[in-house]
C-alpha cells in the first residue's frame, strides 16, 4: 500500500528499490508519521524531502502549520496525495 502511494505522490518508481521492504513494516495506528520522520523515509527510500507546508496539505488538505501533525490513517494520506494531483493537473 505505501509503495504504491509514495509512487503516486512522486509520480516516480522508488529509486532506492532495495529499501522498500522498510515500507512493509510501516505501523501508523502507535504515534502516526510526523514531519521528521516522513522527510527521513523519502530520503532513505530515494526521493527527495518536502517542506513542512506541503507535508500538513498530506495530513489535513490544510497549509496551517501545526508542528504536532502527524499522519495516522493511510485512507486520508490517498486522499490528500489524489487532492494534490487534481489541483497540480488543473494548473
Amino acid at each position: 500500500m505505501f509503495k504504491k502511494l509514495f509512487e503516486k505522490l512522486t509520480g516516480q518508481q522508488i529509486p532506492l528499490s532495495a529499501n522498500e521492504s522498510v515500507l512493509e513494516s510501516l505501523d501508523l495506528s502507535k504515534l502516526g508519521l510526523g514531519y521528521s520522520q516522513f522527510n527521513e523515509l523519502l530520503l532513505f527510500l530515494g526521493y527527495d524531502r518536502i517542506n513542512n507546508l506541503f507535508f500538513q496539505f498530506l495530513v489535513n488538505g490544510t497549509i496551517e502549520w501545526k508542528p504536532e501533525s502527524t499522519i495516522i490513517e493511510i485512507s486520508e494520506l490517498e486522499k490528500n496525495i489524489d487532492k494534490f494531483i487534481e489541483i497540480s493537473q488543473k494548473h
